[in-house]
């Protein structure tokens, strides 16, 4: 592992190592919004699921799904 002051890390220009740090975090923020989506439209169907039981409790499907 290169430490901040080894030769190696010194090679590299500070607008890359900025760039690339930027990049990691537009990758981090990315990947937590799409889990929040993910958990959102998870959360969602569950309340409509919970929803309908208790608006359906006995039907075994609602009357706009008959054909």
């Amino acid at each position: 592992m290169l430490s901040i002051g080894s030769p190696a890390h010194e090679r590299v220009p500070a607008s890359t190592e900025e760039h690339l740090y930027e990049r990691i975090a537009a990758d981090l923020d990315d990947a937590v919004a799409s889990r929040l989506i993910t958990a959102m439209v998870h959360a969602h169907w569950l309340i409509g699921r919970e929803i309908v039981e208790v608006d359906q409790p006995s039907a075994e499907r609602s009357g706009w799904a008959k054909a």
